[in-house]
């Protein structure tokens, strides 16, 4: 049994999200984790705004806790999006983190 002395508390939120590598069906996210709440993160969210949908859907998820930078695929083509991450540990999410500017994915070339 291993104990640290201190308990673990929700982590805190990511900061300096950006976006780059914009292609059709993917981004890659950058961005400085927030404080990790004594505990390493398990699992990062990333939830997604659509100019067609004002709700926060997750769209992506990342069992990487030394990420700070996440490819994040499965997006639409031609699409105004922004984005949001949350990171999660053992005690449960952080609050999300400020969203990206809006971007648009590029059109994909005719199948």
């Amino acid at each position: 049994t291993i104990q640290s002395g201190i308990d673990p508390v929700l982590p805190g939120a990511p900061k300096r999200l950006a976006v780059s590598n914009i292609e059709a069906f993917s981004v890659v996210l950058q961005f400085t984790p927030g404080f990790d709440g004594n505990s390493s993160v398990t699992k990062w969210t990333v939830q997604a705004q659509s100019l067609r949908n004002s709700t926060w859907d997750t769209i992506w998820e990342v069992t990487d806790p030394e990420a700070t930078t996440l490819t994040v695929s499965n997006l639409t083509p031609f699409m105004e999006y922004a984005l949001r991450l949350v990171a999660n540990n053992v005690v449960g999410p952080s609050p999300p983190s400020e969203p990206t500017q809006h971007f648009q994915t590029i059109q994909a070339p005719p199948s």
